[in-house]
């Protein structure tokens, strides 16, 4: 068969997918679950979704700003589909169908199917079924979509591991719990992702071993990887299981994981870092703010100072680590002062890198009814001069490294 026959073969099966990702490390690692389980029933990826005859979007509802890209993507795609005339179905996964079922049918009625964080293995079954879904309706699917992930789900994500389409390189993204149970009065990842449940050590070991001769690099992934194994374990802990894991896996080259919560960072965990070359040296545990006030405000667990005492912890104890952050600016009550109280902080803490955002508003969250909103101007203004702040430590801190050499 000529190439062009087999391309007209090809786009004629309704076989082709695409899938586009948005957000964190945890959305990439449940985007490749899915390949994994498209190719499994005979599908093939395709570079652009333009050639696709299926596309799935794996959305991130962390931010405003990332839902409105999606949205805007999805109709996008559907005036593509009905100027083309192309047989196109829409699949809309990840955390947005979780919390925003109602924008989901009043905004995008022609998305074909949804697909919740908890049931993304119902994928198969949906695709397998003719039309949409053989009169279950999006209103019908959405109201199926499961919040609190069940420890049947979690033996699910565990045996279709196999299936999973990894993407090539050096790094394996490695989940080692679902959900939080750290509710921040601004976040919404406990309404999308449900409550923190941990994989059990033996499961996370057999996946880890199968990635030998492939991989030489993992990012162990977690709301809060700090608190792995309070869900199903009396005494095992997250340090545990770093350890377990640089010592049965030598071929190892790096052992990373996010995210940290700060007051979860112990003692045992900074030494079990500090014992292990293929352990990270970049620890990632986001301050989110530099007053007291603010921190209680977003009900974080810690105050500036506790968390100056673990980067002072973390900087004596591990020769060249470097320390990054999340900071969230024009947050509900933040004066000028409170403002500047987060600079002056940052001149203490001195980050490595780090991630900035102006405060969203998350329906649904304690802050979202908060009085006394910041402007949005002057989230801005705030945003930019965070930015400035923060690189002018940065370059300071590369002119004494260079000072030094």
């Amino acid at each position: 068969m000529q190439n062009s026959e087999y391309l007209a073969a090809r786009e004629s099966d309704m076989q082709s997918y695409h899938i586009i990702t948005y957000g964190c490390q945890m959305n990439k690692s449940d985007s490749e679950r899915m390949a994994g389980m498209l190719e499994n029933i005979g599908f093939y990826s395709v570079e652009t979704w333009q050639e696709a005859n299926l596309i799935v979007v794996n959305t991130c509802s962390i931010r405003d700003k990332a839902e409105r890209r999606v949205f805007g993507k999805f109709h996008e795609m559907n005036h593509f589909r009905k100027k083309h005339k192309k047989a196109m179905r829409f699949v809309m996964s990840g955390c947005m169908p979780q919390h925003a079922k109602k924008f989901i049918l009043q905004e995008l009625p022609f998305i074909d199917f949804v697909l919740g964080v908890n049931n993304m293995e119902d994928l198969p079954n949906l695709l397998m079924q003719t039309g949409k879904t053989e009169g279950i309706s999006l209103e019908g699917q959405l109201r199926k979509l499961r919040i609190k992930r069940r420890p049947a789900d979690v033996q699910s994500f565990e045996e279709n591991l196999s299936e999973q389409r990894r993407e090539p390189g050096k790094r394996a993204w490695v989940s080692i719990q679902f959900g939080c149970n750290k509710v921040c009065s601004f976040c919404i990842v406990p309404f999308t992702r449900g409550r923190e449940i941990s994989r059990k050590k033996e499961s996370i070991f057999s996946e880890i071993a199968s990635l030998e001769k492939k991989y030489s690099e993992i990012v162990l992934l977690g709301q809060n990887v700090n608190s792995y194994g309070q869900t199903i374990y009396d005494e095992y802990r997250f340090h545990h299981l770093l350890e377990d894991i640089a010592v049965k896996f030598p071929w190892l080259k790096k052992i990373d994981f996010l995210t940290s919560y700060p007051s979860d960072v112990t003692s045992e965990l900074v030494h079990t870092i500090a014992s292990y070359g293929n352990i990270t040296k970049e620890i990632h545990f986001p301050l989110q703010h530099g007053d007291d006030e603010i921190l209680r405000l977003m009900e974080r667990k810690y105050t500036v100072s506790e968390y100056i005492e673990k980067t002072q912890q973390l900087r004596s104890r591990i020769p060249g680590v470097r320390i990054g952050t999340d900071l969230i600016v024009g947050f509900p009550g933040e004066s000028e002062q409170h403002f500047k109280n987060m600079l002056e902080t940052l001149d203490v803490i001195r980050f490595d890198f780090f991630n900035t955002a102006a405060y969203s508003i998350r329906p649904g969250t304690k802050a979202a009814r908060m009085k006394n909103q910041v402007d949005e101007l002057v989230k801005k203004q705030r945003l930019q001069i965070l930015n400035k702040h923060l690189n002018k430590i940065l370059q300071e801190k590369r002119q004494e490294l260079q000072v030094l050499a």
